[in-house]
């Protein structure tokens, strides 16, 4: 699984009930071929230009998981909603492989524990680095 973010430009003059609907609509999409990890609510902005006669929109980020075909379905959605101004989905870096949670641990904790893992970090100069870090590095190279 992947993990994705997907910002929602909504349509400024939608009802509660509405945005709610549509919001809905969205999670129950993302919870029957993924999971939902957070819906952040960016609230209501203008736009950089007018996009269907619009000045401002109502924006919502969403953060997930799922297989490659989600975000193709949530583009799918995206098009035929017309409530929804514009829609951009990405997938986050560092996931190319399933990744394996411990018993204890749901597929989510483990995603998310991988990402917040600190990355390589390497070195311009000898200086820089630790002896240790030399040696482990020269040990791999040989």
């Amino acid at each position: 699984m992947k993990v994705y973010e997907a910002v929602f430009i909504f349509d400024p003059e939608l009802s509660e009930d509405t945005l709610d609907q549509l919001k809905d609509k969205i999670v129950n999409t993302i919870n029957a071929n993924g999971s939902l990890k957070e819906i952040k609510v960016w609230g209501r902005k203008k736009l950089a230009y007018p996009i269907k006669k619009k000045q401002d929109g109502i924006y919502y980020l969403f953060e997930f998981f799922g297989e490659t075909s989600l975000p193709k379905e949530l583009k799918r959605l995206t098009k035929i909603t017309e409530p929804i101004l514009r829609s951009m989905i990405i997938a986050r870096e560092g996931r190319k492989k399933p990744i394996e949670a411990e018993e204890s641990e749901t597929p989510e904790q483990a995603a998310v524990k991988e990402i917040e893992k600190p990355e390589e970090v390497f070195y311009s100069t000898e200086e820089e680095a630790t002896e240790e870090q030399v040696e482990k590095t020269e040990s791999e190279v040989s």
